[in-house]
């Protein structure tokens, strides 16, 4: 009786893994076999395979332009994320003041908002402050990643031995020199996994970025959402296999350097 249990249990546990791995990769393999689509219209299954769009996509220069914008604005965002993150991180962790449970809930309240309403947040504010540009961007894209920095870079400094910073100032150094060459080579994986997700979330976004661009500065997902209106080409296709190899790459990324289970389990 005890083996069948085991037996049933194992084929439910693995039926169950089976059916959420074809649930997640169907639709992206279905969207890799639809971007080689030679003909002018998306069609499944494809009348044959062809790297036409992924040509077009690749030497249109509005699209090259948006590429531009996405990967700085991105870049920019992850870093001001991080470089945010370090010192609110160091504060929880090691501190207890007033408010404090207050102040974490609203440093991660970004994480339960729609993306859509954060956008139109920041669009009225920002209209009626500092207007629509690439720093508005910035800053939009700032409130969707610095949560995760937060999260991450705080999971890193939990069960941090300060008996190495203490061993470190009996032996003269100040401040500065023990966070410099003993705070931050450990807690060094979790910045790194913080500017990675950061990247991430903000090369997916679509919900604010969508109310904070302008005609001249345009992030890919806007871009490609205001193509498809028009045109229902694989253009659309080979952007999103592009899209998904990035997430993808920086995933692998991200395990290689850091180890992903640390902050999954």
């Amino acid at each position: 009786m005890s083996r069948l249990a085991s037996l049933l249990g194992k084929i439910i546990v693995w039926g169950t893994v089976v059916t959420t791995l074809v649930y997640l990769w169907t639709p992206l393999a279905i969207d890799l076999v639809m971007s080689l689509e030679p003909g002018n219209v998306l069609r499944f299954p494809t009348t044959g395979v062809s790297l036409r769009w992924y040509e077009f996509f690749f030497s249109n220069p509005a699209f090259r332009n948006c590429m531009i914008v996405t990967f700085s604005l991105a870049t920019i965002a992850a870093i001001a994320a991080v470089l945010l993150a370090i010192p609110c991180s160091l504060a929880f962790v090691r501190y207890n003041f007033p408010g404090k449970g207050a102040l974490s809930s609203l440093f991660t309240a970004p994480l339960a908002t729609p993306a859509v309403v954060l956008g139109v947040s920041l669009l009225f504010f920002l209209m009626i402050t500092i207007g629509l540009s690439f720093t508005s961007l910035v800053i939009g894209h700032l409130l969707l990643t610095f949560p995760y920095a937060l999260r991450t870079i705080t999971a890193t400094m939990f069960g941090f031995d300060r008996s190495l910073e203490e061993a470190s100032a009996s032996l003269g150094a100040n401040t500065i020199q023990t966070f410099r060459r003993i705070t931050m080579p450990i807690i060094a994986p979790g910045i790194v996994a913080s500017f990675i997700f950061g990247v991430a979330v903000s090369l997916d976004d679509v919900g604010a970025s969508v109310f904070l661009v302008t005609p001249q500065i345009m992030t890919l997902n806007v871009q490609l959402l205001a193509y498809w209106r028009w045109a229902l080409d694989p253009t659309v296709g080979a952007a999103s296999v592009f899209l998904i190899l990035i997430g993808v790459a920086l995933t692998l990324i991200a395990d290689r350097i850091v180890g992903l289970e640390r902050f999954l389990f």
